[in-house]
């Protein structure tokens, strides 16, 4: 299971955004590995058997999963509209990835603004030379890639927005 992940057990599902913004397949095993036991199921010999997790991130991003497993389709729903975020978090194989934005786009922009990818995640090389490390990220993504370089590295990191 990831660090910064959270399980969550009371879950206020008003947080999330009512339908899911991404769906993809992906296996079983995959999830188990990235996310760890699942919050809540349906009985296995339902009709169509379901997994679910409730999570939430160390950055703030609130994710609600739920995981067909005849069909190996995961549901994606979340606080923000921020998709790659998301799957960045997940680290899922992710196969035939159907978002509403592309899918729907006027059911996306009914609930949803679509973030400000207009951040940039600067560092400081071992060199001691400025660099543009990771570009086109939501505010709330590049702060987490900041929290996860500096961790990782124990060098500089930090957000430039672009004008």
């Amino acid at each position: 299971m990831r660090d910064g992940l959270i399980r969550l057990r009371n879950f206020p599902r008003s947080r999330l955004l009512e339908e899911p913004l991404c769906r993809v397949r992906t296996s079983e095993l995959s999830l188990y590995q990235a996310v760890g036991e699942p919050t809540a199921m349906t009985d296995p010999s339902d009709a169509d058997p379901r997994l679910y997790w409730d999570l939430q991130w160390s950055c703030g991003m609130v994710m609600g999963l739920q995981f067909h497993q005849l069909s190996e389709e995961l549901l994606v729903r979340l606080d923000e509209a921020d998709v790659p975020h998301a799957l960045r978090h997940l680290g899922v194989e992710a196969y035939e990835m159907r978002l509403l934005r592309v899918e729907d786009p006027d059911r996306f922009a009914q609930l949803a603004e679509p973030p400000d990818l207009d951040h940039e995640l600067w560092r400081l090389t071992p060199d001691g030379t400025e660099q543009c490390y990771k570009r086109g990220l939501s505010r709330r993504d590049v702060e987490c890639w900041v929290a996860q370089a500096e961790a990782a590295t124990g060098r500089r990191h930090w957000v430039v927005k672009r004008a």
